[in-house]
């Protein structure tokens, strides 16, 4: 019988995953189409959000999740490893996007490094995802 908090991390890893990719297209959709404030405050907002998600799942992740064998054990490592850049590019991401909008220094630049900054984290979510999905699904790992 599989315990209780082994469900915690599948639960809570699928919130990172949309709030990240729907903040990422929010944000694409503001940077070439009208600029429009509900785009740029969704994706932003969602960024954030997504940075809080993220440490959670990544966390209980650790916690409460066993180590693969066999086959599943290399996947299981470059699921882990995906997930802390995921983590850490996403928050440098959201502390750099909160910086510059604070000091107000939205020139083209900063907000290109921003915008790179959230493809890059938003790329290994779904990369992060999809190795969890192949974990559970074709290794059956709980």
């Amino acid at each position: 019988m599989t315990s209780i908090l082994s469900h915690i991390h599948p639960m809570l890893s699928h919130f990172p995953i949309i709030l990240i990719i729907i903040g990422f297209i929010a944000e694409t959709l503001n940077k070439y189409k009208k600029k429009d404030i509900y785009l740029q405050k969704t994706g932003y907002y969602f960024q954030i959000i997504g940075a809080i998600t993220i440490i959670l799942a990544v966390l209980t992740g650790l916690l409460f999740t066993k180590e693969p064998i066999g086959k599943a054990h290399e996947i299981g490592e470059l699921h882990e490893h995906l997930a802390y850049v995921a983590l850490i590019v996403l928050i440098i991401s959201a502390f750099y996007k909160f910086y510059i909008n604070n000091k107000n220094i939205n020139n083209k630049r900063n907000i290109n490094i921003s915008y790179c900054l959230y493809f890059i984290s938003c790329v290994a979510v779904i990369c992060t995802g999809f190795l969890g999905g192949i974990l559970v699904y074709d290794y059956l790992v709980k």
